[in-house]
């Protein structure tokens, strides 16, 4: 074992516990029904993480750690930093992707959630569409309809 590969192994143990407690607080924040701000915030702080973490891992260890594998028949077998640096390219871009799609679910829920609104508040308003037959009747017609009425009921108590 190297001096680097006790470091590594403690980077990829800590990514990975970072990334499964990120998942287990995403799944149970969703299952509750959370706003999905504070998902969408970890997965791109997370994102940024493991990028920071790649470009380190990869302009440095990878160079410099265990060079007698290159010629190897394995090739890259047994090099913690290579491991580290595939799965901060895997679980980054799963963060970034998630992120994207979380954040336009989200907005799609805004919009669907107005659509409703704008669609209640007219309704709200009496308008009504042309095919109902409430529209095309007389407005005036009705409302001394329902004065009649409300005469008649006043007259008979």
């Amino acid at each position: 074992m190297s001096e680097n590969n006790g470091s590594m192994i403690f980077v990829y143990t800590c990514t990975l516990l970072m990334f499964i407690g990120l998942s287990i607080y995403g799944f149970t924040a969703m299952y509750k029904g959370k706003d999905w701000g504070g998902i969408i915030a970890a997965l791109l702080i997370m994102g940024q993480f493991l990028l920071m973490n790649l470009l380190t891992t990869v302009q440095g260890t990878v160079e410099t750690d265990n060079r007698f594998f290159e010629d190897s028949t394995y090739g890259w077998y047994g090099q913690w930093s290579v491991l580290v640096a595939y799965t901060d390219f895997w679980l980054m871009l799963h963060c970034f992707i998630f992120a994207g799609l979380l954040g336009l679910l989200k907005c799609l829920d805004k919009k669907a959630a107005q659509d409703v609104k704008d669609e209640s508040a007219i309704l709200e308003m009496g308008y009504r569409n042309e095919d109902e037959e409430a529209y095309q009747a007389d407005p005036v017609d009705q409302q001394r309809a329902w004065t009649a009425e409300a005469e008649n009921r006043h007259a008979l108590e």
